[in-house]
């Protein structure tokens, strides 16, 4: 919860909005416009294109797997990660998967039918809702992809604890390689957390790209102007950053 709480305060627009209230309060004095100044230039350009794309590129640098794979290297079970839940949507009458989580879990049901390798779901319930994110996608998987999920990893909190959990089960198995899927651009910190738990043999299966086609790197003059697109790409990238550099001080 701490973390999720500090992460808003800090990552765009959190972060340029509360310097910018705390340059009004000092605003009479140089410190203060300036702070003001950098609020509303950090906020504007973390609202690009120009500037959300670049900080995604380094992220989203594991290419996709062929589409038409039958087999990939080595794996012995599929494993995709949680991307949050869905707090009462009324129309499904409680918690459900929240569409970073969805397009995982449909990418996962992809990989399984193609591959037929059995299916692991990783995510606990780190905000206190009563039911973990991985019984959650385990529900959708089965009932409404008709993909049937073998482990359900339900007690972690971040992705560092999906990586040891899991690994766990996989001991216990006697299992080692796997097919991990998540995020394009979370997959890096995800494949490091897992190499730190002891599992090393790791097929990348990306998905959910937010870069652009390689045969498309154009400028455009809308590049230079404010989305909230943007936005959400840049906190998300930033996101990625300051994780990484927290689980390599923590873990």
């Amino acid at each position: 919860m701490w973390w999720s709480f500090l992460t808003r305060l800090i990552l765009p627009p959190g972060g340029p909005l509360l310097l910018g209230f705390l340059g009004m309060l000092f605003w009479r004095r140089r410190g203060g416009r300036l702070l003001v100044a950098v609020a509303l230039v950090s906020l504007y350009a973390a609202s690009t294109p120009l500037l959300s794309m670049a900080l995604v590129a380094p992220l989203e640098r594991l290419p996709a797997l062929p589409p038409e794979m039958t087999a990939p290297p080595q794996a012995d079970v599929i494993v995709v990660l949680a991307g949050g839940r869905a707090h009462q949507p009324p129309e499904y009458g409680g918690d459900t998967v929240s569409l970073w989580t969805l397009e995982r879990i449909r990418y996962g049901a992809r990989l399984q039918r193609q591959l037929e390798l059995p299916l692991l779901v990783s995510g606990g319930d780190p905000a206190g809702r009563g039911i973990a994110e991985a019984e959650l996608m385990a529900e959708v998987l089965e009932q409404e992809f008709g993909a049937p999920v073998r482990w359900v990893e339900s007690r972690s909190r971040n992705t560092q604890e999906n990586a040891y959990y899991t690994a766990d089960i996989l001991a216990e198995h006697g299992l080692e390689r796997i097919v991990l899927v998540s995020r394009a651009l979370h997959l890096p910190r995800s494949i490091e957390a897992f190499r730190r738990a002891g599992v090393s043999e790791v097929t990348p299966a990306p998905t959910g790209y937010f870069r652009r086609p390689a045969d498309d790197p154009r400028l455009r003059f809308s590049d230079l102007l404010p989305d909230r697109r943007s936005l959400t790409r840049t906190s998300m990238a930033l996101h990625e950053y300051i994780g990484t550099l927290w689980y390599r001080i923590i873990y």
